[in-house]
């Protein structure tokens, strides 16, 4: 009878045993969670050999360019650093493998409407005059050699205008004319005070 009940038992809590075993892993990792903070600061020697060679190199096709200041983005899974010694402030993305993602130059909605009169109305509707983070993120790593300005920029592929409204707004338009917008992921993004 014992073996019976006992058998039974296993019977009936072993998937729950189960889907509790996989949620409990799955807790563990590393995953993203939407709301939380998504960059993690981590300090130079943590970061892989390979990622760190491959900052140098970008840096020196940048010019007189260093970096400081690494960070893990957990929602992108990619390596972001600061990049020192450009005409504005700027990140580089590099992939856990050592290649280009992205570099990102933070720009003001002022000097957008300067250049961009139509897409700072865009930014300006869509954020509710309340404020915002902006970023040209340019995606090809041919722009390493030769940083265009932002009418340039904005007349080629690999381009995109990334958008942090203060009202959790996160918009994100390419120079073709797609766009994106959604709630905002992360309302303490570190790099909005560098």
């Amino acid at each position: 009878m014992m073996s019976t009940t006992n058998h039974g038992l296993r019977r009936t809590f072993a998937p729950l045993l189960s889907l509790v075993t996989t949620l409990g892993f799955s807790a563990c990792g590393a995953s993203y969670v939407p709301g939380e903070q998504e960059e993690v600061a981590t300090p130079q020697e943590d970061v892989p050999a390979d990622v760190v060679l491959a900052a140098d190199e970008f840096c020196a096709r940048l010019g007189n360019a260093r970096y400081e200041n690494w960070f893990w983005d957990k929602e992108d899974s990619v390596w972001e650093v600061a990049v020192i010694g450009l005409e504005r402030r700027a990140e580089l993305d590099i992939e856990p493998g050592g290649g280009f993602s992205e570099l990102e130059l933070v720009y003001t909605i002022e000097e957008v409407e300067r250049v961009l009169p139509d897409l700072a109305r865009t930014l300006r509707k869509e954020c509710r005059e309340d404020g915002a983070f902006i970023e040209l993120s340019l995606r090809r790593e041919a722009f390493l050699d030769s940083i265009p300005d932002l009418a340039s920029a904005w007349a080629q592929s690999g381009v995109v205008m990334e958008c942090q409204c203060d009202n959790g707004r996160d918009i994100e338009i390419d120079a073709m004319g797609m766009s994106d917008t959604r709630k905002i992921d992360d309302v303490s993004d570190e790099r909005r005070g560098q």
